[in-house]
Parts: C-alpha cells; structure tokens; sequence
C-alpha cells in the first residue's frame, strides 16, 4: 500500500506539472452516456467477434472487445466493461501488439477508477504509461496522462 501512495505521489506530481499543457489532448469523449443504438452497436461487434474467432482473426477479436468494453465503459457498467477490456488486454498480449495493448491498459484503468478499485487502477495507469514512454508514443502518453489528471488526487489517498 506504502509503494502505492508513492507512485501515486510521483505521478500526482508529474501530472500537477504537465496538466494545463496536456488538457488539449486528451483525445477522448468524455461522455458517460450510452450512444441510442450501443445495443444494436453491441451485437454488431458480438458478431464481428465471431467472425474473428472462426477465422483466427486475433486483431479483430482483440479490437472489437475494445469496442464494446469501452461502448459499456460510457454506459456506465463497468463490470461488463471490465470483462470485455480484460479479453482485449489478453489477445493484445499474446498478438504482442504493444501500443493496443498500451491503449487497452489506459482503458481498464479508467474502468477500475470509475467503479472505485484504486489499485488496480493505478497499476494500469502506470503500465499503459511506461508501455508508450518506452515506445516513444507521445501523444498516447499525453492521453493517459490527461485521462489520469483528474484521478490522481484519489489515486494518491489510496
């Protein structure tokens, strides 16, 4: 918990300095709202993941898990959002697709923020944001760290 809180800490730092100059990148809607037709969304992604499956097409799978975890993400339900994100992280892993997976950690964080599991959260927070840091991914850096800015004060009291 103590390494935590310092992590935390570091990050809360970094953050306070480099929030203003990331707001204009945070690249991502922040509505929590569920688009009118999410449902009909949903089930055209659940019947891409089919096709993927037969095929063996892992970067479809992979891509439309993201989708509908992050369709859940917005619609507020963050256990479903959570599970789909999960498969995504994993076919990413085993594809080795790092920058996906990067993008994918980002997007778990944010579930775990948003459903009160401060932990995982920050550990997600800190892989996806290593894992473009390593990567030379500064625009995908600098959504992580505008997606976190707004979290790390309760991230740091955990």
């Amino acid at each position: 918990m103590a390494n935590a809180r310092g992590r935390a800490a570091a990050l809360a730092a970094l953050l306070i300095l480099g929030s203003a100059a990331l707001a204009p990148v945070r690249g991502q809607d922040s509505s929590r709202t569920t688009p009118a037709n999410a449902d009909s969304t949903i089930d055209d992604f659940r019947a891409a993941i089919v096709r993927a499956q037969s095929t063996s097409d892992s970067v479809t799978w992979a891509a439309a898990h993201n989708s509908i975890g992050l369709l859940y993400w917005r619609g507020s339900q963050y256990d479903s959002a959570r599970t789909h994100l999960t498969r995504s992280r994993d076919l990413r892993i085993a594809l080795g697709d790092r920058r996906g997976l990067g993008l994918v950690l980002n997007s778990l964080g944010a579930t775990h923020y948003q459903s009160g599991v401060y932990e995982p959260a920050l550990e997600a927070f800190l892989a996806s944001l290593e894992m473009h840091r390593e990567d030379g991914n500064a625009r995908a850096e600098a959504i992580v760290l505008g997606n976190t800015r707004e979290d790390v004060s309760r991230l740091a009291t955990v």
